[in-house]
């Protein structure tokens, strides 16, 4: 599930697998300095539910990019390869399915965007250091682990 505010209109986004929606903003122009998640009963009351979110991450990002409702993140990240790791300048990837997108996430959870040009990324930029790389294709969100000299 993801969820994003747009500083700029106040809306709040959310998309996940089946589901997407958003709630008009009243204040523009603000940074807001809590999340709080909400769940609320449907019309009818016979049936009881329990959501649980495990792992949950929240990261700030100055763009609103959240995958297509039905897009999921990859549990399986060996369907994809990349490689040489650790790599200096360029990375390859290897797997089933195109690769759109890419990002280099810091440990500060910091997001970069990657150039992709047939199946290599371009990694010259990065200062060394361990980065998660999030690899984005037509149906699925995958991440594989990168270290850089």
């Amino acid at each position: 599930m993801g969820i994003a505010f747009d500083k700029t209109t106040g809306n709040v986004y959310w998309k996940g697998p089946g589901f997407n929606g958003y709630v008009a903003g009243a204040a523009t122009g603000v940074d807001p300095s809590s999340i709080y998640l909400l769940a609320s009963a449907g019309t009818s009351n016979a049936v009881s539910a329990d959501h649980l979110f495990d792992n949950l991450t929240v990261t700030a990002v100055n763009a609103i990019n959240l995958l297509g409702t039905n897009e999921v993140i990859e549990k399986n990240s060996d369907s994809f390869k990349i490689y040489p790791n650790p790599a200096t300048d360029f990375i390859t990837v290897e797997g089933k399915d195109k690769v759109i997108a890419a990002y280099a996430y810091d440990a500060s959870s910091k997001r970069i965007e990657l150039s992709v040009q047939n199946g290599k990324i371009d990694v010259s930029t990065l200062t060394a250091g361990v980065y998660v790389i999030g690899l984005k294709t037509k149906n699925s969100y995958v991440t594989k682990k990168l270290i850089k000299k």
